[in-house]
């Protein structure tokens, strides 16, 4: 691969992470300030490229970042995306 291609690579990569990042804070607000969005995407990105994902971690990052923030906006108050759904809590077997 040229290295022109590897940049345009890494570049469209950079711009699906910061589009799947834009549409998390949307997608969490109020529930979670965008600090803490950004926080667990750059967090996310920098274990998946110490784990040696080069190719498609947009998408991987999405998926893990929204699981964790799933569990953070329901262990601070049940409410998420947008502010108008709860979060479904698992109910204790009994």
């Amino acid at each position: 691969m040229t290295a022109v291609g590897h940049a345009a690579i890494i570049v469209a990569e950079r711009k699906a992470l910061l589009a799947r990042t834009e549409s998390l804070v949307r997608e969490f607000h109020p529930a979670l300030p965008a600090g803490t969005v950004i926080r667990a995407v750059t967090r996310c990105r920098a274990e998946l490229l110490r784990a040696g994902v080069r190719r498609g971690p947009a998408g991987i990052t999405e998926a893990r970042v929204r699981a964790h923030l799933d569990r953070t906006a329901a262990d601070i108050g049940g409410v998420r995306v947008g502010g108008d759904s709860p979060v479904s809590r698992p109910t204790a077997p009994g």
